[in-house]
């Protein structure tokens, strides 16, 4: 019959109990529990840690001769296009150096594709907002001029842009108002004719949007203006 496998908290408790207890005394021909109690008791004392030399050098030969073989084995199994069996056992990481050309292309791979992800994230998040905007589109709105129709709002005109459109916001920057879209490179704010939430008199800051269909491809800074 197969004695009952000890679990670790069983090994536990069962170590803070006497060696004369009726459970430990039924436990004594059990191997598993007889081996880890055996491994307990030279972790306590050390003597586990006590090698001698020629077994450390018998460990060193034996772990060379390991490696030369993992590492003749797949650079054989490489150049005639075979894959060996695995031994029971081997280390995992040895795959590593039985397959030098197949584990460097990989972990080349790992690299480029996570540099690629990297490179677009940070790419993307220092995109500006505006799509489609040319590197050179500067879009700034003069300081408004007084002329006897109004007040004026005047910039230079942007490449590829085919119309501009001017939104009016209060001094808590909420949008009030905007302007219809319009292909001069101008807007005058006429008294008696203000877009829909303007006040006469009222400051406000005005902001310029070039359009290229319905995108904004660029905005100016926004500008204090105070409406005829």
């Amino acid at each position: 019959m197969t004695p009952e496998p000890v679990t670790p908290d069983d090994f536990a408790r069962l170590l803070a109990l006497p060696e004369d207890h009726p459970e430990r005394r039924a436990l004594a021909g059990n191997p598993a529990f007889e081996a880890r109690l055996r491994l307990w008791r030279e972790f306590e004392s050390g003597a586990g840690d006590r090698l001698s030399t020629e077994a450390i050098d018998s460990a060193a030969r034996e772990l060379t001769r390991r490696l030369a073989r993992g590492i003749d084995t797949g650079a054989t199994a490489h150049a005639t296009g075979t894959r060996p069996a695995r031994a029971p056992g081997t280390f995992r990481w040895l795959g590593w150096f039985s397959s030098p050309p197949r584990a460097a292309l990989a972990f080349a791979s790992v690299i480029v594709v996570i540099a690629a992800a990297t490179w677009v994230v940070t790419r993307q998040t220092s995109q500006p907002v505006v799509r489609s905007a040319p590197e050179h589109a500067v879009l700034e709105i003069a300081a408004p001029r007084i002329t006897r129709d109004g007040v004026e709002l005047q910039w230079a005109p942007v490449a590829g842009a085919d119309a501009y459109q001017v939104t009016f916001y209060g001094r808590d920057l909420t949008e009030i108002a905007h302007s219809d879209p319009t292909a001069d490179a101008r807007l005058v704010l006429r008294a008696g004719q203000l877009p829909h939430g303007l006040e006469s008199g009222r400051e406000v800051l005005a902001e310029v949007s070039a359009l290229h269909g319905s995108d904004a491809i660029a905005r100016s800074a926004p500008r204090l203006v105070t409406p005829p």
